[in-house]
């Protein structure tokens, strides 16, 4: 990249930044990219071992009243894309926000557009070390970058990144928005530097006290019930999709789809069986057939993995990844029904719209560069979520969890259960602890979003948060992970409010209704 040194006349003498191309994922002609020297771990200043920072700024497009951070979550969310949102139509910041705030995203450190990770890919995998200490293995590929760096990548030195950012671009005030992981970052940063805060936005807050391993277990059941009400869903339109008038007849279309792809049935927990659901014979066993029906998909699906000669590692079908994927974004559930039906038989594939194939045929033009930063991302947050674990692993989850990831091609619990025994860090210790955010030090109280049903951050830790926090609480009627940036307009309008005058008021919003295609 090249780029000029600029140092904004209302910023401190040291603050300074440099303009560099925005990479090919941003479209938008008015929005520029930037880079500053960070400190590699703790401190403001820029003194000693540093890490190169990268961040987007998009103008206000009106009247410009303020300066928004925004975080995407994950950890590993990509800032370009989330602030641009050419390639992120799903999540993005919507124009509302942007009509009178200058919207600026930090890259995170260890992605591509920062100094991103590179690790070492001739490395040839050592099976049992990958079975046995995923991580560890990943710390070794990854060695070439230095355990300061390494031991670096966690939520503080992210805060202090989004600080230094802040100093470069000389802005005294900054407003914050975050979406699930940006929750806890930006509470972090208003903790940390409270001075500098001013409104704060937590669209589906995640409870940093069960970081990590508490955060993927909690969603294990969460998951199974949002799959269900997503084929309850498509089984209330059934007059729409003809995949099945109850929850578990859409649940067997689905595995047909799952068993064509892989030769192997899915493991997930079915719904539960209805008497419109089993001949009249069996009704009166009914109870019975619900009790055992998890315990029999686990046993065909390992049955049909051992059976292709794949124990260590269960085949995941396309299917069950576009089921996992849509469970926490409604707005995707008639895109899965299509999806059966598509693979079905039932109707043919949608044809694209002349945008969607333009925008198609330039992503082809960086493909190379998206596979860097998904793999950085993915990475990243590996080493994030190692690096500040605070919940022990249960060893009483070890069998579940071998079971479901190697054998049962279960794709909703063997995340969770592999978080749970704390399997996913095994090589890679912490090296600190999380923030301890103090809800003393917030500056402002906080306006907060969450739905029901949201599979990956939990009502009752999120209530957690709200409590804690004294937030401003909007309830969001449906299973959503985020709704600020994911197309609920209702929640952008409050959201804009709030950061303009400050005032926002307890109420429950519906989401947005869901198109049949």
């Amino acid at each position: 990249m090249t780029g000029v040194v600029a140092s904004p006349a209302t910023a401190t003498a040291d603050a300074q930044f440099t303009r560099v191309d925005c990479p090919p994922t941003v479209v938008g002609a008015h929005r520029w990219c930037g880079e500053v020297a960070a400190p590699l771990s703790g401190g403001t200043q820029p003194e000693g071992a540093t890490t190169t920072i990268g961040f987007i700024v998009s103008p206000a497009t009106g009247t410009k009243q303020g300066t928004l951070f925004v975080n995407a979550g994950g950890p590993g969310g990509d800032a370009y894309t989330f602030v641009d949102g050419t390639f992120a139509e799903e999540v993005h910041i919507p124009r509302v926000l942007n009509e009178h705030f200058d919207i600026v995203g930090v890259q995170p450190r260890g992605m591509v557009g920062s100094t991103g990770i590179a690790c070492d890919e001739t490395l040839q995998p050592d099976p049992i070390q990958v079975a046995i200490e995923p991580a560890g293995f990943l710390r070794t590929a990854c060695a070439q970058m230095g355990e300061p760096f390494l031991s670096s990548l966690t939520t503080e030195n992210a805060a202090r990144d989004m600080e230094a950012v802040r100093r470069a671009l000389g802005v005294e005030t900054i407003n914050l928005y975050g979406l699930s992981y940006g929750t806890y970052l930006m509470s972090a940063y208003a903790s940390l530097f409270p001075e500098h805060t001013g409104r704060i936005v937590l669209d589906s807050a995640m409870n940093p006290d069960r970081a990590w391993n508490g955060i993927l277990a909690d969603q294990q059941q969460p998951y199974v019930t949002g799959m269900h009400r997503m084929f309850g869903w498509i089984a209330e339109h059934d007059a729409d999709y003809h995949l099945g008038t109850t929850p578990h007849q859409v649940y067997d279309k689905w595995v047909q789809v799952v068993t064509r792809q892989t030769g192997v049935p899915p493991a997930a927990t079915p719904p539960p069986l209805q008497e419109a659901d089993v001949d009249p014979a069996s009704r009166a066993i009914l109870p019975m057939l619900n009790a055992t029906q998890a315990s029999r998909a686990q046993l065909a699906s390992a049955a049909g993995n051992v059976a292709k000669g794949a124990p260590l590692q269960a085949v995941v079908a396309p299917a069950s990844q576009v089921v996992r994927a849509a469970i926490p974004q409604e707005q995707l559930w008639p895109d899965v029904a299509t999806y059966l039906q598509v693979n079905l038989g039932l109707a043919t594939p949608p044809e694209p719209t002349p945008a969607e194939i333009q925008q198609v045929e330039l992503a082809k033009t960086f493909t190379d560069y998206t596979n860097k930063l998904n793999v950085s991302a993915q990475v990243m947050q590996t080493f994030i979520l190692c690096n500040e674990n605070q919940v022990a692993g249960d060893v009483t989850a070890y069998p579940a969890a071998i079971w479901t990831n190697w054998f049962a091609q279960d794709v909703l619990d063997s995340p969770p259960l592999l978080a749970r025994s704390g399997h996913s860090c095994n090589g890679l210790r912490p090296v600190t602890k999380p923030v301890a955010v103090d809800p003393d030090r917030l500056p402002t109280r906080p306006l907060q979003f969450q739905s029901i049903w949201d599979p990956q951050t939990p009502w009752d830790q999120a209530m957690i948060i709200h409590d804690r926090y004294n937030t401003t609480l909007v309830t969001v009627n449906n299973g959503n992970h985020g709704h600020v940036t994911t197309g609920n307009a209702k929640a952008a309008a409050i959201a804009a409010d709030y950061l303009l005058t400050g005032k926002a008021e307890e109420q429950t919003i519906d989401g947005p209704p869901l198109a049949i295609k």
